[in-house]
C-alpha cells in the first residue's frame, strides 16, 4: 500500500508541471518572484506558495470526478494538501505579523 501512496503522491507533484503556462511566462513570473522575495522577503515566498497551491489543486483534481479517484490518490492529496495549506497559513500569519 505504501508503494501506491508514494506513486500517487509523486504523480500529483509531477503532474503540477502540466498546468504551467508557456515557458517564457513561467520564467518571467519566477524572475518577478525572486525580485519580490529579495525586496520584501516572506511576501514573495507567500505568493510563490499560493501559486504552488493552485497548481497542486489543479493536478489533484485532474483525475476527473471524485468517484473514480483511488484511495491512495485521495490519501496522498490529503497529506500533501494539508502540508501545503499549513505552510501557506504559516507564511500568511508571519507575513501579516511582520508587516511594516
Amino acid at each position: 500500500m505504501n508503494g501506491g501512496f508514494v506513486e500517487q503522491a509523486s504523480d500529483i507533484l509531477l503532474g503540477m508541471s502540466a498546468f504551467l503556462p508557456d515557458q517564457k511566462i513561467t520564467i518571467g513570473v519566477l524572475v518577478v518572484l525572486v525580485i519580490l522575495t529579495y525586496i520584501r522577503g516572506r511576501l514573495g515566498i507567500l505568493i510563490f506558495m499560493l501559486l504552488a497551491t493552485i497548481l497542486f489543486a489543479q493536478s489533484f483534481f485532474s483525475v476527473g470526478d471524485f468517484y473514480s479517484m483511488t484511495f491512495e490518490r485521495a490519501m496522498a492529496g490529503i497529506v500533501l494538501g494539508g502540508f501545503i495549506v499549513f505552510v501557506d497559513l504559516y507564511l500568511l500569519v508571519t507575513t501579516m505579523a511582520n508587516w511594516r
